[in-house]
C-alpha cells in the first residue's frame, strides 16, 4: 500500500463541503431511503461524480438485517445516467458473527451488480442500550 500523501491541512471546509486543494477531487453524493425518490438525472447534471448508496442496515432494536427501501431503484437508476456508484451497510454489529451476516447480505443484495467505487460497512456504535444491547454494551455519554 502508498502512503497517504494528505495531511488534515492539506483539507479545508468550502460551502459545505470539504475539499482537498492539494491534490484532485471528486464529489459524490451518499443516500438512503431518507432521501427518498430521488431524480438520478438531476443530481448527475448538477456535477456528482459518483454516488455511495446505502444496501440497508441492521435494526437497532431488533437486530433484524433491513433492507434500504429504496436500493433496488437508486442501482437501477444510477446505472441509467452512468454514474459511478459505490454502496455502504449502516451497521451496528456487536459481534463478529454479526459483521459475517451483514457482509453476506450485501453480497446477496448486490448479486451481479457492478460496483466501480468501493463496498463499505459503514460501522457505528450504538449510542444508548437496547434490548440488542443489553448485557454487551453499556456507552457513556459522559466522559
Amino acid at each position: 500500500l502508498a502512503e497517504n500523501p494528505y495531511a488534515p491541512a492539506d483539507f479545508v471546509t468550502l460551502d459545505g463541503y470539504v475539499p482537498c486543494p492539494a491534490g484532485p477531487t471528486r464529489r459524490g453524493i451518499d443516500v438512503s431511503e431518507h432521501q427518498g425518490r430521488i431524480d438520478w438525472a438531476q443530481v448527475h447534471d448538477a456535477g456528482f461524480d459518483f454516488a455511495f448508496i446505502r444496501i440497508g442496515y441492521r435494526g437497532y432494536e431488533s437486530g433484524k438485517l433491513v433492507e434500504d427501501e429504496y436500493i433496488r431503484q437508486n442501482l437501477e437508476k444510477t446505472k441509467e445516467v452512468g454514474m459511478p456508484i459505490g454502496a455502504y451497510f449502516f451497521s451496528q454489529a456487536l459481534t463478529t458473527q454479526e459483521v459475517d451476516e451483514e457482509i453476506e447480505f450485501m453480497f446477496s443484495m448486490l448479486g451481479e451488480q457492478y460496483l466501480e467505487m468501493p463496498l463499505v460497512l459503514d460501522w457505528e456504535i450504538p449510542i444508548c442500550s437496547s434490548s440488542v444491547t443489553a448485557g454487551i454494551f453499556t456507552p457513556s455519554l459522559t466522559s
